[in-house]
């Protein structure tokens, strides 16, 4: 049950996270502010480029085009054309995307902090193995698993699950015959429920 709650926990604060991010992110998907940059060179001639405003709100490099001199003898009324420039920028959901996920990873490593502790303090020797389960059926935090083999001091073996009935006979081995198993991390309800009945049933 503490595996759940700690699970429920978790995503209860990474969505008010994730909203708080996407909240900062407004309006950058679809718009993005560039400016001309006009130079007159010795020669005579005027070049023209683009830059366009980083997502940390700094002005890029000046983007040069291939065609993009007016010669000094240019006519009059004539417009003339530089090269197409192709400005990449990450969109809202990209910014969104690459936020969460390093949210996600230090989230992870708060996570191992605590499992390390505990299991510090109650064996006093080296910690045991972790077991961290990425549910596959429900996608979205499996970088929590991530953190966790970053953060913690001892062996993380990950593990990712799409059938659940298989993963219940694997995990009913591991806690029957895995005796440097310490514990299970689950990023989903439905992993931490198996996880809970299997513990359950061998009184672990």
């Amino acid at each position: 049950m503490r595996a759940m709650i700690l699970l429920l926990l978790g995503m209860v604060v990474g969505a008010a996270a994730l909203s708080a991010v996407w909240a900062t992110t407004r309006g950058t998907d679809g718009n993005v502010d560039v400016r001309i940059v006009v130079e007159r060179l010795d020669d005579g001639r005027v070049e023209v480029g683009l830059q366009h405003r980083e997502v940390s709100g700094a002005w890029s490099e000046t983007e040069k085009p291939e065609r993009r001199f007016l010669a000094p003898n240019a006519e009059a009324g004539l417009a003339l054309y530089s090269s197409e420039i192709v400005v990449d920028t990450d969109s809202r959901h990209e910014l969104v995307a690459n936020s969460y996920g390093a949210y996600l990873v230090e989230s992870g490593e708060d996570i191992a902090d605590r499992f390390s502790e505990y299991f510090g303090e109650a064996a006093q020797e080296d910690l045991p193995k972790m077991l961290c389960i990425e549910d596959l059926n429900d996608p979205g935090i499996g970088q929590l698993c991530d953190g966790l083999g970053q953060g913690y001091g001892g062996t993380v073996e990950r593990l990712a699950v799409s059938d659940y009935d298989e993963f219940r006979t694997q995990i009913e081995t591991a806690v029957r015959e895995d005796g440097d198993l310490g514990g299970d991390f689950a990023t989903s309800v439905p992993i931490a429920d198996i996880i809970d009945e299997t513990m359950e049933e061998n009184r672990t």
